[in-house]
């Protein structure tokens, strides 16, 4: 009967590791999921604008006005004949003409270009297309582990919720697997003494954790006595309060042993009513 005690507290140990293990691998899948299901998102062809093209008209557009107007005009220098403002005027003239030379070949560019240009696009959204079709893959994969995941959780919710062998505060593995540890290392003959060891266990942590921070304080008031000693003439007042302070905290600490007592003969006496009662 003992043996199987241990046993079941220790299957029920790894089963709320592996519960745990379990959420966390839950919540990261469910990010993963969100961050693939982003990625995969595609705008409409329609709508697409790509890098490539624009680097493609870049290129070639420059190129088309050139071969079609030539190149930009330059403003020389004035001869002989003429003053600076009318080169200057003929110059302005020249570029306007231009310009208008430039509006009116730049729709031809496209219509030129435009099996070349649909390729480059074509082939830029494919790649996307790709990378989508590929991310969506990717977030089917998490959608099915999390799927996974949730259903193994709700049946190990479901068997931690039943299991009775200990009271429903001690289901954690680090009770479960200390519970087991008194019987196994023989500190307890069996699961009652087991739980009475776990309780006191508690205690004293507890009671250790308290007396931890409480010297912590002593010493901070102690610090504080051993600086304001160098005046004490002009600190009288505070280092009163002080030491009133100090005095009620050891008296805490002595509550707090009494209290440690207290909770041992009461556990004392659960034990001997639960053996008593078989």
């Amino acid at each position: 009967m003992v043996n199987n005690d241990v046993k079941q507290l220790k299957n029920m140990a790894e089963n709320i590791q592996r519960k745990d293990e379990l959420v966390n691998k839950l919540n990261s899948s469910k990010e993963l999921f969100k961050k693939y299901m982003d990625a995969s998102c595609m705008p409409s062809y329609e709508t697409f604008e790509c890098k490539e093209l624009k680097d493609y008209d870049n290129k070639n557009l420059p190129e088309y006005i050139e071969q079609m107007v030539g190149r930009p005009p330059e403003e020389g220098t004035p001869r002989f004949f003429e003053t600076k403002k009318k080169m200057h005027k003929k110059y302005l003239e020249e570029l306007k003409n231009y310009r208008s030379s430039i509006k009116r070949v730049v729709p031809d560019y496209y219509t030129a270009y435009s099996n070349e240009r649909e390729q480059v696009k074509r082939k830029a959204y494919e790649e996307i297309q790709s990378k989508s079709d590929r991310m969506t893959s990717c977030a089917n994969e998490q959608k099915e582990k999390i799927q996974e995941y949730e259903k193994e959780i709700k049946e190990l919710n479901q068997i931690i919720e039943e299991f009775d062998l200990v009271k429903k505060q001690s289901k954690d593995v680090v009770h479960l697997n200390e519970i087991a540890s008194f019987i196994e290392e023989g500190r307890a003959d069996n699961l009652e003494e087991a739980l009475y060891l776990s309780s006191l266990s508690d205690l004293f942590r507890e009671v250790e954790k308290n007396m931890a921070s409480l010297k912590q304080e002593m010493e901070k008031i102690h610090e504080k006595v051993n600086y304001l000693e160098d005046d004490v003439d002009d600190f009288d007042y505070e280092i009163e309060d002080m030491k009133k302070e100090f005095e009620s905290i050891n008296e805490e600490i002595s509550g707090l042993q009494s209290g440690v007592n207290d909770a041992i003969d009461r556990a004392d006496q659960a034990y001997d009513y639960a053996v008593s009662n078989g």
